[in-house]
């Protein structure tokens, strides 16, 4: 097995962004699903090499613990907690055209997990990683599931949401806010019977964008609306981030996984068109916008989108074993048939839980319990 050394700092420093001690680091892995002992986790922070599929788990953790328990709202992958980044990426900008951007992508069953990607994100890109023949049950599903997440997505972003009014006068829109979440996580379970599952997370794709220019923002009364407000000022171009929701629906189960970018603008690049640009403009920030996308388009052929032909996505094995490999026949074992429909879980799923009580026992049986 391929043993690669962390970057120790690194490890570090995240495990100090996340309040942790370092004995409470097992404990909080299987929040996630992650194995770990304390001390693996101890050799990775020293430095010491560990297996490549440990680290992966290792960045995997600090990726889902950092956007769950803290305001860190960058993703973390492999590349962040090993000593190659900086190398690579300084190699690749010199020897060619593009860098490789990564994030992980983790399985989607509940509207509580759709809700915070979604919140997290102004733009979306959905992939299909699966074979989805017309008028097929999987197509069907997957339509239904792009309703539920636009309608998920409308109520999170809306002032007054939907589930939260107090008006009896209201109660149809807390009944409709109710049947949305039903619809999504009873279209998501069949979806997973038929062995189709949603991945998703946030990915952050640095962009030239309008910054306004300290000293001189404004409030001014919107032309247009009478009750709004827009900002005014003097606009200059610098670098800013799209926060992306990135979706895929993909066959088979797999623990994670990676959605990898071939991205050509490279923050150096975009530093470069910058300094060449010296763009400046006094006005609204939509005027501003629009005449640097106008200047970027023409003069540099410029386009701050992801371009879906330079995206990869792979499956990525963080801790547990792909129990897919063996396919489900309903009716094999009855009793497997009856603790799935009891819990809703996926065959996946009952075998990797099955594997930790495996564990525990053979843990007990050594101890002499």
């Amino acid at each position: 097995m391929k043993e690669i050394k962390g970057d120790k700092n690194k490890i570090k420093k995240f495990r100090k962004l996340a309040k942790l001690k370092q004995a409470a680091i097992p404990s909080a892995f299987k929040e996630f699903r992650l194995k770990t002992s304390l001390r693996n986790y101890q050799r990775a922070e020293k430095g010491v090499p560990v297996s490549l599929k440990y680290l992966t788990s290792l960045a995997q953790f600090f990726d889902q613990y950092l956007r769950k328990y803290t305001t860190y709202n960058k993703p973390v992958s492999l590349e962040d907690i090993t000593k190659s980044k900086s190398l690579n990426n300084k190699q690749k900008e010199t020897l060619s055209a593009e860098i490789t951007e990564s994030c992980y992508l983790y399985s989607i069953n509940t509207e509580e997990q759709l809700s915070e990607i979604i919140k997290r994100s102004k733009f979306r890109k959905i992939f299909y990683n699966v074979s989805l023949p017309p008028k097929s049950k999987e197509a069907k599903l997957v339509t239904d599931i792009l309703r539920d997440i636009h309608s998920i997505q409308k109520e999170s972003k809306s002032v007054s949401k939907k589930s939260e009014t107090e008006s009896y006068l209201s109660l149809d829109k807390e009944i409709e806010a109710l049947n949305n979440i039903s619809h999504f996580e009873e279209n998501i379970k069949e979806l997973e019977k038929l062995g189709v599952y949603l991945y998703g997370a946030n990915f952050q794709l640095n962009t030239i964008a309008p910054t306004i220019m300290s000293g001189t923002e404004k409030l001014e009364k919107h032309p247009a609306y009478e009750n709004e407000m827009v900002t005014t000022g003097s606009w200059v171009a610098g670098i800013a981030t799209k926060n992306y929701a990135i979706f895929s629906f993909y066959k088979p189960f797999k623990s994670s996984l990676l959605f990898n970018y071939e991205n050509y603008w490279t923050v150096t690049k975009l530093q470069k068109i910058i300094q060449s640009l010296q763009f400046q403009l006094v006005g609204y920030e939509w005027e501003a916008e629009q005449y640097l996308d106008d200047v970027l388009a023409d003069s540099y052929k410029y386009n701050d989108q992801i371009d879906k032909n330079k995206v990869s996505i792979t499956s990525e094995h963080a801790s547990s074993i792909d129990y897919t490999k063996w396919e489900y026949i309903p009716g094999k074992d009855p009793g497997v048939d009856e603790y799935m429909e009891r819990t809703g879980k996926t065959y996946a799923e009952v075998m990797e839980e099955a594997e930790d009580q495996y564990v525990q026992m053979e843990i007990d049986r050594i101890r002499g319990k």
